[in-house]
């Protein structure tokens, strides 16, 4: 119950261990997924934001030059000329809120903006500290910032200008963007210059930068922001993938885990003696008289789905409670049939694994097995049917062979030309007489095929001088073409079900009444 229980434990350690992969490996595929569409999405958004930014420059770099060529005009024309001409130019521009030209030299100025007084008085205020060809003015005697584009010839100079604000990003609400003119920040929202001043720490940044001017866009996400970001977008795959990841854990489990209780039962079983043999008939089907009966293992109390010895014996290999079952079986056989009178040359087998063949205590339970006859006048011959389930090409040890066939055991080799048919290391030691042709083969046994095969399977057992048994007749039809290639004994649901040992003697009895009476 202790080594079930632990193996129970280890089962759910190893499903949950399943599932916490399944939901590692997922999780790391969609966020590397995630992540390339963020890259991908803050590229397209602010490539396009990087392009509406260089035609406000374009626009002012256009403007400041064609202004620079009015300034020229300034010592001999008024400003008011001047400031006309202005005003229609800018009319034509609307990415430009302000232009002016300056002779630095008398240190006139004439500048108009699109009726904004205020932006006239700022920029008046702004020009003692304009250098450069693109500047940010961020001064504080100045209510806003703008961004302006200056040209200047000798003591001529002129200038357009547009509010900062018009340089912010069309962006989405998850992080932080910063625009960058050279080395400063054209920032004028208040939560970004909030965030700016608590300092935080972003962990990702993205930016995009212009060819053409020196401007950049910054893109910046705190672990946070990244984290709800993640998970607002991908949602609905991460409870997909918990979906999956538990159903991987609970099939695991099962997987796992389903063999468990049988495992425990089948413990249970040898411990209780629960395994019963039953004992098949093999015909002569010329006469109908039994010449001997296979053994066949049955367990009556196995849980549903496991009741077919196809199931239960697999299993039982695989459990290690094959020797088990089997001595079971042959000391029930021998017990119940050890009052038994023979037919002359009647036989019963067993079925036994090469593996199990090899096992020293297998020709203990055979002695046994014979023993309990030796008061019998008739002793049944013991015949072992070497069952081909793998393509194992173990040998049985040749001491083992003597001890065989000091015994007088003789083998078969069972399922014939579905498996690993090793005849010859047999046939050496003239244990071998027979091979059984598997239901796989009898089955297609009918009007419509051309047994070739089976043709060639009859035409070797003759060359090396081997009996025939055809497994599995169930028709008529299948035993006339069986006879018709001289394959007589038979065994099959034509002739008799599995029968209990305890009833097997009654049964040979009455089978030997009623085939002495009919021939």
């Amino acid at each position: 119950m202790l080594v079930h229980t632990n193996s129970k434990i280890k089962a759910v350690i190893i499903s949950a261990a399943a599932g916490i992969c399944v939901q590692i490996v997922g999780v790391t595929i969609i966020w590397n997924v995630f992540f390339r569409h963020v890259e991908n999405h803050i590229q397209s958004e602010q490539a396009n934001n990087l392009e509406r930014f260089e035609d406000y420059i374009g626009g002012l770099r256009f403007a400041a030059e064609k202004a620079h060529v009015i300034s020229l005009g300034l010592p001999k024309r008024g400003c008011e000329l001047v400031i006309d001409e202005l005003r229609l130019m800018l009319a034509s521009m609307p990415n430009v809120n302000a232009i002016g030209v300056s002779d630095l030299s008398s240190g006139r100025m004439c500048g108009t903006t699109v009726g904004d007084a205020a932006l006239t008085r700022e920029v008046l205020k702004m020009q003692d500290g304009m250098y450069g060809a693109l500047q940010f003015s961020d001064h504080n005697n100045v209510k806003s910032s703008y961004v302006y584009y200056r040209k200047m010839l000798g003591d001529y100079m002129a200038w357009a200008l547009l509010p900062a604000s018009k340089f912010s990003p069309k962006n989405g609400r998850h992080g932080n963007v910063k625009v960058l003119l050279g080395g400063q920040n054209l920032q004028t929202d208040r939560k970004q210059n909030q965030d700016s001043a608590n300092q935080k720490h972003y962990s990702y940044s993205h930016e995009v930068s212009s060819a053409k001017y020196p401007i950049k866009i910054l893109n910046q996400f705190t672990d946070a922001e990244m984290k709800y970001w993640f998970f607002d977008k991908c949602k609905w795959y991460l409870l997909s993938l918990l979906a999956l990841s538990v159903s991987i854990s609970v099939a695991t489990l099962l997987f796992i885990t389903r063999s468990l209780p049988i495992a425990s039962l089948f413990t249970a079983g040898v411990e209780n003696d629960e395994f019963e043999p039953c004992l098949q008939p093999i015909v002569d089907a010329r006469t109908g008289r039994w010449v001997g009966a296979e053994v066949l293992i049955s367990w009556p109390q196995a849980p549903s789905g496991a009741r077919t010895p196809d199931i239960f014996i697999p299993m039982a290999e695989n459990f290690g409670h094959i020797e088990d079952i089997t001595w079971q079986a042959m000391r029930k056989t021998a017990h119940a049939l050890r009052n038994m009178t023979c037919p002359d040359n009647f036989f019963i087998s067993f079925n036994a694994s090469r593996e199990l063949i090899s096992n020293p205590l297998f020709a203990r339970e055979c002695r046994h097995f014979l023993e309990s006859f030796k008061a019998n006048n008739n002793k049944p011959t013991l015949c072992i049917e070497i069952t081909e389930r793998d393509d194992s090409s173990s040998e049985i040890p040749y001491p083992a062979l003597v001890d065989f066939s000091r015994m007088g055991v003789k083998f078969t080799v069972d399922n014939f030309g579905a498996g690993y048919s090793n005849i010859e290391s047999l046939k050496t030691t003239n244990l071998i007489d027979k091979i059984k042709i598997g239901k796989i083969f009898i089955d297609q046994v009918d009007q419509f095929k051309n047994n070739i095969l089976l043709d060639a399977i009859f035409s070797l057992a003759e060359a090396v001088k081997l009996n025939i048994i055809a497994d599995g007749v169930k028709t008529e039809y299948q035993q006339k073409k069986l006879l018709e290639k001289r394959i007589n004994i038979q065994q099959g649901p034509l002739y008799s079900p599995p029968i209990q040992a305890s009833g097997f003697i009654a049964a040979l009895q009455n089978n030997l009444i009623k085939t002495a009476m009919n021939n």
